[in-house]
């Protein structure tokens, strides 16, 4: 009989995640000719804060306080940028191309935590890099005809979705999983503002309601990769990030008739191998994906640690 055990369920989270950041990115270029990106941003933070707030408030309210401002601030400062370029470049390159470089996250994620949390650099780890770097070239085909400069902005998105990747690291020590998230949002939200505000276009009813739908998606991609990485082994979901690339081709096809490229399948393939590899080797090597005293590293710069074990929200 058929048992639908934790990493099961991490997968079918995974899968969910990867269909609702497919959808919002195809909702975004949808709107971008009418609503410009701080605001889509704005609008996509306001509601996915709006709709973790109740639950927040009824599970963990004696779980709120922040440690360390600077940290949540830096985190979303960078989510927000990457976003913001990822969305921009979608408007220049075909969808699933971007996508597919975005692919490479994993590949900066290891780097960083090479540079700034002194993990080792091991032969596995160099191996995997080299690979996905390779697969990252299949892909954006420099110095050939095919190649696009908006695929650097795209590159650029997944370094900075990297940095916040690390950060998060830290956070998931000091908060359960559901005020991490809101706090993801709220910070997001308040640092997009300004922009939003002085780029802001009154929006169509029909535009109003794209970006509450989008912000609930939005509210639900968060959710669910939270649930797929506390269930799931990364080594057990990683190679399931190719569906981001079946759902984003299936819609761009459908929408804006865009179709996928041979290259963009196989650059894929290669960096999510690689990336699947690292993956397993860092398992097999800390037991998860980075060393575990990145929190406390992170957090000393803000001179006030969290606490050690936090509750799983």
């Amino acid at each position: 009989m058929f048992s639908f055990n934790n990493q099961t369920s991490g997968i079918a989270w995974f899968l969910v995640h990867c269909f609702c950041f497919s959808l919002a990115s195809i909702i975004s270029k949808l709107l971008v000719d009418n609503i410009p990106i701080f605001q889509i941003i704005f609008c996509q933070t306001l509601v996915a804060t709006c709709i973790l707030l109740p639950p927040t408030l009824a599970k963990c309210r004696k779980e709120l306080k922040v440690y360390s401002y600077k940290i949540h601030i830096i985190r979303s400062f960078f989510w927000v940028a990457a976003t913001a370029i990822f969305y921009y470049s979608i408007t220049i390159i075909p969808v699933t191309k971007a996508f597919a470089i975005v692919f490479a996250l994993p590949l900066f994620t290891t780097i960083l935590a090479v540079i700034f949390l002194k993990e080792k650099l091991h032969v596995n780890r160099i191996m995997g890099l080299i690979f996905g770097f390779i697969g990252m070239l299949v892909i954006i085909q420099p110095g050939l005809s095919r190649f696009e400069i908006a695929s650097i902005l795209v590159i650029l998105s997944a370094f900075f979705w990297a940095l916040t990747d690390i950060i998060i690291k830290v956070t998931s020590q000091a908060h359960p999983a559901l005020v991490n998230s809101f706090y993801f949002c709220l910070f997001g939200c308040l640092i997009i503002s300004p922009m939003a505000l002085y780029s802001w276009k009154t929006p169509s009813n029909t535009d109003i309601l794209w970006l509450l739908l989008m912000g609930a998606i939005f509210a639900g991609n968060i959710i669910a990769v939270n649930h797929a990485y506390k269930k799931a082994d990364l080594t057990t979901i990683m190679p399931f990030s190719f569906s981001q690339l079946i759902f984003s081709a299936l819609f761009a096809y459908i929408i804006f008739g865009q179709m996928l490229n041979i290259y963009t399948v196989i650059g894929s393939i290669i960096i999510i191998s690689s990336t699947s590899y690292i993956a397993y080797r860092e398992k097999k090597r800390h037991g998860h994906y980075l060393a575990p005293d990145i929190g406390e590293e992170l957090y000393d710069l803000e001179g006030d640690k969290p606490p050690s074990k936090a509750k799983k929200g």
